[in-house]
This record gives structure tokens, C-alpha cells and sequence, in this order.
């Protein structure tokens, strides 16, 4: 399939160059090495979750030696940019790299090829104004979706890789858009590489990556996830499943793992409580604005420097933002939005007899200081031996990657079968070439 670059130019050869910006890497030679990726991400309205489980397939000393790597989450800011040449200097680390797409059998595989760096590579390389944000909306998701997952495998491959068979597990929250990532993602395509791990390391610049992309409803991990995680709790009841996330928030019904009803359709869309607005609303509150004084907490710096703040007060418990202490207006707010929040889940709790059911929390907004206690008294009966109430929120171990890290073990039964023979016939291959026995 001919392909152009983003110039309409046909890509030139690779040869064995340095990537640019980086010291000379080690050159060689290289046996076929095979990758084995398991892969699951969660495109978040500001950084895309991942979760990745990796094996390796290669021939030493005449035999065929099988190595599993240490598994790894890691979140990555959902930002792209688009090279106009292939000079582009990048430090690597998981998520962030830099590539060319050499060819690809994507459904628009004009589109997709290019010179392309992700994460904070990208937003170091384009800024505010140039990178792509692909957290804006899906049809950003659909579009970049080959860059983005491909730039997030080849950033955590060893850079000796030259062959990669990729089963990746995807959220959406409509069906149109599962399909229309697929239609990116699923096939064989070419990446050059264009950043190392390591100058020392024996370095594969070209890449082939064949990609098998399966579609799980958005939420439907954290559902299964935060139940396994309190199931003596929850037992057999039906229970909200409630996915407060940085900018989508959303409720479904669940049981013993399960969704209840259509994944896709079945579901309340919570406008007023997410991570963002909840910052959002602080940040140009009067409360707020009579505290710092006038001017000091408008507009998208108060947000940015609030939300800072708010990471900080994961570890010192108190909100300090312009020097002033924040901390008490900040639980008013919370308490605030909690109140809202239960207002909104009455008619869907009702519709559903769900009224009294447990309610299993997950999504980043969970994590923001006084949230989870908020919740937690706001839907409570009564007090236990102790004093403490009697809560129906039971909050996932890991809230941010509860949905990526329970998609990946989807991935793992789903593919079972084709990981297994992708195995079976690379060994074959090497023993053909007579490079193990």
C-alpha cells in the first residue's frame, strides 16, 4: 500500500542513522525479535491510562529463549504532535517517545503517516498550540488512535525489537467510536523509531507492528475491578457503578462483576461532577476570590495552579494555592458537589430499585482530598459499633487505573488462544532459519 508523509512526500529509506538528538546507538545485525504486548488504555479527557504486560522471543546461545517482562502502569499526558521533518530530539520514558509511520494498514493510512511524538515529547515539542490534545472528543480518539497506541508500545519496548504482535484493549463509551478506532488500530503497520532507551543498547530502528484491537464499554473494567476489590461487602447485590473521571463522569449498574442492561446505552452521564468542573468551579468561586484577593483566582492559571495544589494535598491533606490555605473552602465545595451528586443519582437509583444498593467508586476524581469521605458520609445509614457511618461507597484499591488494569485481564482471556500460536509460530520460524534449535 503506497503512503505519503504528512508533505505529501513519498517517506524516504531508513538507513542506520542515529536518531536525532541522541548519542550514536549500538548497530547490528539482528536475529527476528519478537514482542508479545498486552495492552490496555483508558483515553482520559487529560491523560490516557495504561496498563501493559510485555514478553519477549528471541534466539540464544542456539535456543529459543521466552522472557517475561515486569508489568507496568503508567498514565501519559493525551497530547500528539506532528513533525514537519524527522529532526526531532526526545528523552524517552514510558509513554513518551518519538516515530516515523513508514507504511500502514490503517483505514486512512495517508493520514496516519508521518512523524509523530507522544505525551510529554509531544507537548514539549509543540506546546499548547501546536500539539494535538486527543482527549478533546472521541472522533480525536478514533483518529489519532494508531499514533497514540503504537507510540505508547514502542516507548516501553526494548529498542532491539523489530517485529511486535500487539493485542490491545480499548474503552469506549459508544459503539460507532469502537469501531471507528478499530478500523485504525487493526492490521500491520511500520514505525521507524526516532528515540532509544539507551545509546549502549543494540538498537532495531525499524519496527513491524501487527495490532489485534478488541473494544470493552467505557467503565466496564472499574465496574469489575472495584467490585473484586469489596466483594464481601458487596456480595451478590446489584450496585451503582459510579466512574467520576477528570472530565466524564458516569453511573451504570452492575452485579458480581457484571453490567447490568446495555453498557453503552444503559447508563446516567453526570454533567455537574467530574474532576475538571470540580476545579473549574472552585478555582472561580467567590469564596475563593475573596480569600486570595481581587484578580488572583480567574482564569486558566488559577486552574492549572489549583489543580497542582489539589496533587499536592494527596500528601500534605491541606490545599495551599497562592500562599493563602484553602483547605476548609475546599471540603465546603466538596461536601457541596457531593450533595449535588446524589440529587442527580436519585431518579436513576429510583428507575432501578437501586435505591439502598452499594455504590462501587472508581476515576480520578476519587483521589482529590476529602472527596471519598465526603461521599462516603453523604450515602451512609446510620453509624456502626464504633461511630463510624454506615457507608454504601466502597471506593476501588487503585481508583485511577481500576478500569485499565481490569480491561487488561480481558485482553488476556479474549486473546488467549491467538497469543498462544502467535508463540508457536515465531519458534517455528526461528528453528526454520536455523537460528535455535
Amino acid at each position: 500500500m503506497a503512503t505519503t508523509t504528512a508533505s505529501g512526500k513519498a517517506p524516504k529509506k531508513t538507513g542506520r542513522s542515529a536518531p536525532p538528538g541522541l548519542d550514536a546507538p549500538v548497530f547490528a545485525d539482528l536475529s527476528p525479535r519478537l514482542a508479545i504486548v498486552r495492552i490496555a488504555c483508558d483515553t482520559g479527557n487529560a491523560n490516557t491510562k495504561v496498563a501493559v504486560e510485555i514478553t519477549l522471543v528471541f534466539p540464544q546461545n542456539g535456543s529459543i529463549t521466552e522472557q517475561s517482562l515486569a508489568s507496568q502502569e503508567f498514565f501519559v499526558p493525551s497530547y500528539l504532535f506532528e513533525s514537519p521533518s524527522p529532526s526531532i530530539s526526545v528523552h524517552q520514558t514510558p509513554g513518551n517517545t518519538a516515530f516515523e509511520i513508514v507504511s500502514s494498514g490503517a483505514a486512512d493510512s495517508e493520514a496516519v503517516a508521518g512523524v509523530w511524538a507522544t505525551g510529554d515529547a509531544a507537548f514539549a515539542s509543540g506546546g499548547e498550540s501546536d500539539s494535538i490534545f486527543i482527549g478533546k472528543n472521541g472522533e480525536f480518539k478514533a483518529k489519532y488512535a494508531l499514533q497514540m497506541v503504537g507510540g505508547i508500545v514502542l516507548s516501553v519496548l526494548p529498542q532491539s525489537v523489530n517485529r511486535v504482535a500487539v493485542f490491545a484493549g480499548t474503552s469506549a463509551h459508544k459503539r460507532n467510536l469502537a469501531d471507528a478506532i478499530g478500523t485504525q488500530l487493526k492490521g500491520e503497520h511500520l514505525f521507524r523509531r526516532l528515540a532509544t532507551h539507551s545509546s549502549r543498547e543494540v538498537f532495531s530502528p525499524e519496527c513491524r507492528m501487527t495490532i489485534a484491537p478488541m473494544f470493552i464499554p467505557e467503565s466496564f473494567g472499574g465496574a469489575l475491578g472495584g467490585y473484586l476489590d469489596h466483594p464481601d461487602e458487596i456480595g451478590t447485590k446489584a450496585y451503582i457503578a459510579l466512574d467520576l473521571g477528570g472530565g466524564t463522569s458516569q453511573a451504570m449498574k452492575g452485579k458480581e462483576g457484571l453490567v447490568l442492561g446495555d453498557a453503552f446505552s444503559g447508563r446516567l452521564i453526570i454533567p455537574s461532577v467530574n474532576g475538571n468542573k470540580l476545579i473549574q468551579t472552585f478555582a472561580n468561586s467567590e469564596a475563593v476570590g475573596n480569600a486570595l484577593g481581587a484578580g488572583r483566582a480567574m482564569g486558566a492559571q488559577s486552574f492549572s495552579g489549583i489543580r497542582d495544589a489539589l496533587y499536592e494535598a494527596q500528601q500534605s491533606e491541606q490545599v495551599v494555592y497562592a500562599g493563602e490555605d484553602l483547605t476548609a473552602l475546599w471540603k465546603e465545595h466538596v461536601e457541596s458537589a457531593v450533595k449535588r451528586l446524589a440529587l442527580e443519582l436519585q431518579e436513576f437509583e429510583n428507575e432501578f430499585g437501586l435505591a439502598n444498593a452499594p455504590i462501587v467508586g472508581f476515576g480520578g476524581t476519587w483521589l482529590h482530598l476529602h472527596f471519598t469521605e465526603a461521599a462516603q458520609m453523604q450515602f451512609s445509614y446510620g453509624v456502626d459499633e464504633g461511630g463510624k457511618p454506615r457507608t454504601r461507597v466502597f471506593i476501588a484499591d487503585d481508583p485511577l487505573f481500576s478500569n485499565c488494569r481490569s480491561n487488561l485481564a480481558t485482553v488476556e482471556e479474549e486473546f488467549a488462544e491467538e497469543i498462544e500460536q502467535q508463540l508457536e509460530d515465531f519458534k517455528s520460524e526461528l528453528q526454520e532459519l536455523g537460528k535455535a534449535e
